[in-house]
Order: structure tokens, then sequence, then C-alpha cells
């Protein structure tokens, strides 16, 4: 199983628009042209230099347009005043925003039906998402930029000295950078309801992650994804330990059925899944006396699981287990069930695994008598 990650600064595609705001910065203090030559630098050399873990959108587009302004400075010198510049430049920036924005959900669509690596697809669906999210926040800061300029414009006096340095030159960096802190938040935020919630897989029959989801919907009977459960059998002198299931179950609450059953988690294996139930359920009673013994895969109408059966035999000498885990519950003779099978009183789990269960335990005590 795959480890649970949070997201990390890289999810931040805001991070692209650090080269605009670095050449508006620089435009206070030196002239345009070289502030643009630059920023177009910054901004190549950050794409060259960076990880392609999820691909740079907003990075690749701000600095394609700086590419653009350098060459028009380049052929014509300054092809506008220094007053307007900071807007222009960022109106210009704001274009391929738009665009992601406007096409958001056609390039969503063509990054889940790429045909590319499943590893380049899943890069590629990251950071078509993220700069979706990075795109939408800078196109609302920007827009009420603009908007209260123009109210300013429209209801005060002729601008000051002052104020015109605010909207003119602080603003515009001003507008990239609060996207930039606004999407670095919102991550930190993610990160912490994250934190706050538990994930199961999402797994194929053949056990491989593709996804997950919280444990609240993986329980939904109207859920169609297969998800992995470890359930443990615990045998004592040829007897196995059942319990009614609880009553807070959506899927055959108050049958009878083994002691332990729980789902494998977002970033835990099988076995440590195995050994989190035990230790929860009974810290006395050692992890090593645990045994795997059959994968199955169960699909009902409200359930879809890929089950992992455990057995854990307990020997005279041994701990017993915990009051807390046994309680309701009682060891039961194979005939004992078999005189209750088909009768709608064990869970269509139990059901399943007697024959398999019966087999192990006989097995066991003919070893042991030998």
């Amino acid at each position: 199983m795959e480890q649970t990650k949070v997201l990390t600064s890289r999810f931040n595609l805001s991070l692209g628009f650090l080269p605009i705001a670095i050449t508006l910065i620089l435009a206070w203090f030196i002239d345009q042209a070289t502030a643009l030559y630059i920023g177009t630098g910054v901004g190549l050399v950050c794409c060259a230099t960076h990880r392609r873990t999820v691909f740079p959108f907003i990075l690749y587009g701000t600095t394609g347009v700086l590419s653009l302004f350098s060459v028009a400075s380049l052929l014509v010198g300054e092809w506008c005043s220094s007053q307007l510049f900071p807007l222009i430049t960022e109106i210009g920036v704001l274009v391929p925003p738009l665009i992601i924005f406007a096409n958001r959900k056609r390039l969503a669509q063509r990054s889940q039906n790429s045909q590319e690596g499943k590893k380049h697809r899943l890069f590629l669906i990251q950071g078509m998402e993220a700069s979706i999210v990075s795109a939408r926040v800078v196109i609302i800061l920007s827009c009420l930029h603009f908007l209260l300029l123009i109210v300013t414009l429209i209801l005060g006096s002729p601008l000051g000295h002052r104020a015109q340095f605010f909207w003119f030159k602080i603003a515009p960096p001003g507008v990239f950078l609060l996207a930039i802190a606004v999407n670095q938040l919102g991550i930190a935020y993610f990160n912490r309801l994250v934190k706050k919630l538990t994930f199961v897989p999402v797994i194929t029959e053949k056990g491989e992650v593709t996804g997950r989801e919280t444990i609240q919907e993986a329980a939904t009977p109207s859920n169609l994804h297969l998800h992995p459960i470890v359930r443990i059998a615990v045998t004592s002198h040829g007897m196995l330990y059942l319990l009614p299931r609880p009553q807070a179950l959506l899927s055959e609450s108050g049958k009878t059925d083994l002691l332990m059953e729980s789902y494998v988690l977002y970033g835990e294996s099988v076995k440590q899944c195995a050994e989190r139930m035990l230790r929860k359920a009974c810290p006395a009673i050692g992890t090593d006396k645990l045994h795997f013994n059959l994968t199955y895969h169960y699909e009902q109408e409200s359930d879809n699981r890929l089950v992992y059966l455990f057995t854990l035999d307990l020997d005279n000498d041994e701990s017993p287990l915990c009051s807390s885990c046994i309680k309701g519950g009682k060891l039961w003779t194979l005939s004992q069930i078999e005189d209750n099978l088909n009768k709608n009183f064990f869970s269509s789990y139990l059901e399943y695994e007697y024959e398999y269960l019966k087999d192990i335990i006989c097995t066991r005590e003919i070893y042991k008598v030998s």
C-alpha cells in the first residue's frame, strides 16, 4: 500500500507567478526593459530546474508572456509608459490563467483520458487541477484590484502621488504575491483537514491501489469501489470465538460473526492492519501468533470487499482475550456452528469462510494430538 501523503508546496502552482512579481518589484528601481529581462531569466531558470512531479502550467504561461514582452522591448524599446507598465503586464500574465479556467472542464477531461503512462498521466492530472485552483484565485484577486481601481477613479478625485503608487505600483505585484499566499494557506488548511480524516484505499482485485476514499464513503451501501478488509478468526481448543456484529454497522448488523474485522487503512499494509487490530483488542497477545490463511473477493448488493482472513490460535497457557473484545461473545463448537448454518444467523462472510476455517481448525487439532 502507498503511504498517506499531504500536499506539499509543489502543488501551489501560484509559485509560477514569482517571475512576474520579481519583474514588477524590480521596475520600481530600474527601467522596465531590464526588469523584464531579469524576470524572464528567472522564469526560464525555474522552468529548466523544475522537478517534473506536477506540471507547472502557470509557470510556463507566465514565462511565455514575459518572454513575449522582453522580445517586444528588444524590438521597439519601451512600448508603454512606466506608470501603465505594471497594469499591462498584469493583464498579459492573466491571459494563460484565464484560458485554463475558461477551458477547465475540457482540460481536466483530456488529462483524465491521456494515453501517456500511468505516472505521467497522474502528474498531468495533478498539475491541471492545481493550475485551475491557482487560476481561480488570481483571477478573483485581479478582478477585485481592477474593480476597486475603477470605482476609485469614478467616485474619487484625481489620484494623488501616493494613491497612484499604490494602485499602479504596489497592487499589481501584490495580486500575484497574495495569490501565492492564499494558495499556500489553502494547502495548509487542506492538510490539516485531511489529517483528521481516516482514508481507506480503493483497489483492484489484485490488491493494487488506484485511489482512496474516506471510511464513511467506503461504508456507503451504494459504493461500488473495491476496498480491502482484514478479518481475524480466533480459535481455541478446536472452537471459534464468535459474537454479534455491532448494530452500528451498515452491513449485516446483529448477525453472529468473527471477533475482529477492520478496513485496511490507506498507507497501511495488510499485515500492519492485522497487527493493529490485535494490539487494540488485546495487547497481551503477541502478534507473532497471527497466521494469514486466505484472500477472497466478497461482493453483494451492499458490499464489495477484498477480504484477507487471518487466524489466531490460543493455547491453554496463553493470555485470554480482553473482556472488551469478547463482550457478548463466546466459544462455539464446530457442530454448534453447523447446526445454525444457512439460517440467516451468521454473517455472509462467516458462511463463506466456514469450510476453510473448519479445515484449518481440524488440521491444527490433529497436529496437536500427534
